[in-house]
């Protein structure tokens, strides 16, 4: 959250630490509005700037990728909100095939995307529509322990996958991009990217792939996120079995 005038504008990350500890969102408003008079804030540990360092790291190669590919635009991190998001808007409505550090503004609402990806799906723009992409690695990411052993990181991804037909089996290039990170960080663990399933379908193993050039496998699961949340625990329980086996099925 930020100051905007005489107002505040919220994020995407508000709603979502709201829900999950709303004492939490009452010390973000405490620090904003008196800031001498709030608590400090507690410095990340050892391992929570690992990862920071990490997905600047994962960031900046990505980046490079993509403008290597053509079709890159940077907006630039100096200027006003306002015009920040202007940019963003009129990159694409141009159709740029990449978005870097877009910005949007409509109040009481903002945010900021590492990555907006181009998806050749409908919408008001034309043919064409976005769809954000996140390099930073998330702490609240999912390790999975047996003992002291690493099992599995699980990254959640509130998207639909693409059709299976899709030469990537249904993922999407930067979301296996990103498990690779995890597993180089997590020393070669095995990842995995977990989806909402199509409602009454239940919780769903999909094929689990290795890695071309590595030996980490990529498991993708879904679970019915419309049902009771114990309902959902139960779901996971299930499909976090299947990580005591390791099926070595190569993807391209």
């Amino acid at each position: 959250m930020r100051q905007y005038d005489d107002s505040i504008l919220y994020s995407p990350s508000d709603l979502v630490r709201y829900l999950g500890c709303a004492h939490a969102t009452a010390l973000d408003l405490a620090r904003l509005r008196e800031p001498d008079a709030a608590p400090e804030q507690a410095e990340d540990d050892a391992m929570g700037k690992l990862v920071q360092q990490a997905g600047l790291e994962h960031e900046d190669a990505y980046r490079e990728q993509l403008a290597n590919q053509g079709g890159l635009v940077e907006i630039p991190e100096k200027g006003s909100l306002e015009s920040r998001a202007l940019l963003t808007r009129e990159a694409m409505k141009q159709g740029a095939k990449a978005i870097f550090q877009a910005a949007f503004l409509q109040p009481p609402w903002s945010g900021f995307a590492d990555f907006l990806i181009r998806v050749e799906e409908p919408s008001d723009l034309g043919d064409w529509s976005y769809e954000p992409v996140d390099t930073k690695l998330a702490r609240s990411a999912i390790r999975l322990l047996r003992g002291d052993d690493l099992l599995a990181v699980i990254d959640t991804k509130w998207k639909k996958m693409i059709s299976p037909t899709h030469k990537l089996h249904g993922l999407r290039q930067a979301d296996v991009y990103q498990l690779m990170a995890y597993a180089r960080l997590y020393d070669h663990a095995d990842v995995a990217l977990l989806y909402p399933s199509i409602v009454g379908e239940g919780e769903k193993l999909h094929t689990p792939y290795t890695i071309a050039g590595g030996n980490e496998r990529l498991d993708v699961m879904s679970v019915d996120i419309s049902l009771d949340h114990k309902d959902v625990e139960k779901q996971l329980e299930k499909l976090c079995l299947h990580f005591t086996t390791k099926p070595q099925i190569p993807v391209n």
